[in-house]
């Protein structure tokens, strides 16, 4: 898996933010290879001291969100195609990842965009947003 760098080789930050679980194949046996492509990816083109800022959402972040509790399929299906933190640090050294550290920030990632409930309502919302648009029609009902 490329990430459009072949042949250049970074030092600055590389920060994927919020996409691992759009790399999962659940219908693979190892549903989170493309996110060990990716890493592999990362650190072949990273220069030493370089750094990876890597975002995303544990299991429990994911459960705390306000709209998990209205749309429990939806909730569901993403836990499922997100991996967990064990998962995204065992994945980390399988390629050769060593000295990093796993910070946990419980902030909403769209800070007071967030709480504003009236954005589930707009189709353009619900189509961009990972979760809102795995939603079924009874959800929404």
């Amino acid at each position: 898996m490329g990430v459009g760098m072949a042949t250049q080789e970074l030092k600055t930050t590389l920060s994927p933010c919020q996409v691992l679980h759009h790399l999962a194949d659940v219908l693979a046996p190892d549903r989170f290879k493309n996110i060990t492509n990716l890493f592999a990816e990362i650190k072949r083109v990273l220069k030493p001291g370089g750094f990876v800022s890597i975002n995303t959402s544990s299991h429990d972040q994911l459960a705390a969100y306000w709209f998990c509790v209205a749309l429990p399929k939806a909730f569901a299906t993403i836990k499922h195609r997100m991996p967990s933190l064990d998962e995204v640090r065992k994945r980390l050294e399988e390629v050769g990842f060593k000295d990093f550290t796993v910070l946990r920030d419980d902030k909403p990632l769209m800070g007071d965009e967030y709480w504003k409930y009236e954005g589930c309502f707009s189709e353009d919302y619900r189509s961009a947003d990972s979760i809102w648009s795995l939603a079924c029609d009874e959800e929404y009902a």
